[in-house]
């Protein structure tokens, strides 16, 4: 790996993994290594051991940048996921799957670039996304209660969209045509990813970067040892389409809460009776499914149960908080469902 950052690495990585990790990465002395690990190694002390390089260190994810050679570090926990999205981003784009990113957003940007590189204008303006998610809730104890979801909500939306390249202007929508092989290729990524749920957020959310600046980023970067300003990469052409989606979402998702006067909606979720019916999102042809159904106490946004299903956080939240919703003007939504 790194001379004498082999041992400190291999100490977190299962023992029965090592002797196949020695044989397969030294291999050709590959530019990028990737280790799956019990536990993340800590990021200060990555770069700090020899003084030099960049260290990424995200939820799931480390990323070590040392002149030529990059080294990451992926939790066990998203081996499998990791490994199928990288299959699935080689069969798709033709790449080696050594040559494929581990990462979702890296994987999402080789796709992006794989769909087309055609350049697009990117302006737009930030206040397109005031806020990343609609949220309402009113903690309440009902009965006969569902919760229900979008399916692959900002994806979805981006399936239903008339074209990969738009601009938004004066709160319209201005559609661009696409070639033949993009379109072609756009719908191959349309059904091979669909199963890859945190693939298919990646490649919205790569193009979403900096729009938003209420969201914080889960990746920190660190240079010599230090925590340094959080540059980024820019985003791909298809900036405008993700940006377009995320608001699309927002507005549906804030049209049915309404509409159904829902007490906690978040994100792509609504919370209804059983009995009522989600009009607006079964007029629009929206995908979605009842992700649970009974008895609902609700505490908090993401802190409920409902039936026999609860949050991982419901029996440890004490208390009660309420959250108003930021409503916005509807005026996307019905231009991407035309």
């Amino acid at each position: 790996m790194f001379g004498s950052l082999q041992i400190i690495y291999l100490k977190w990585i299962p023992q029965e993994r090592r002797d196949n990790l020695r044989s397969t990465q030294f291999k050709g002395l590959p530019k990028m290594l990737v280790n799956i690990v019990q536990e993340l190694p800590c990021a200060v002390n990555l770069t700090r051991l020899d003084g030099s390089g960049i260290v990424y260190q995200g939820s799931y994810y480390s990323c070590h940048i040392k002149g030529r050679k990059t080294e990451y570090h992926i939790l066990d926990s998203h081996e499998s996921e990791s490994i199928n999205s990288r299959k699935i981003v080689s069969e798709v784009t033709s790449l080696d799957f050594n040559d494929v990113k581990p990462t979702y957003s890296g994987m999402a940007r080789q796709l992006s670039v794989w769909i087309s590189n055609r350049e697009s204008n990117n302006k737009i303006n930030a206040d397109i996304i005031p806020v990343w998610h609609y949220q309402k809730c009113s903690p309440a104890q009902m009965p006969n209660m569902k919760v229900c979801d979008m399916t692959a909500a900002y994806f979805q939306m981006a399936c239903r969209a008339k074209s990969l390249f738009c601009e938004m202007v004066d709160g319209r929508v201005i559609w661009h045509a696409v070639d033949s092989r993009t379109e072609q290729r756009w719908e191959i990524i349309k059904l091979k990813i669909k199963p890859y749920k945190k693939l298919r957020l990646a490649l919205i959310g790569v193009n979403s970067t900096s729009l938003n600046t209420n969201s914080r980023s889960s990746t920190k970067k660190y240079y010599r040892g230090k925590l340094c300003r959080m540059s980024g990469q820019p985003p791909t052409q298809f900036r405008n389409l993700a940006a377009l989606t995320v608001r699309a979402s927002y507005e549906l998702t804030q049209i049915q809460s309404i509409e159904c006067d829902s007490i906690y909606s978040n994100a792509d979720c609504i919370t209804t009776e059983i009995n009522r019916k989600l009009k607006y999102w079964d007029d629009a042809g929206i995908e979605y499914s009842i992700r649970a159904q009974g008895d609902l106490d609700l505490k908090a946004c993401g802190v409920w149960k409902c039936g026999e299903r609860e949050t991982l956080n419901y029996k440890n939240f004490g208390g009660f908080a309420s959250h108003s919703p930021k409503n916005i003007e509807t005026r996307y939504i019905e231009q991407l469902l035309g």
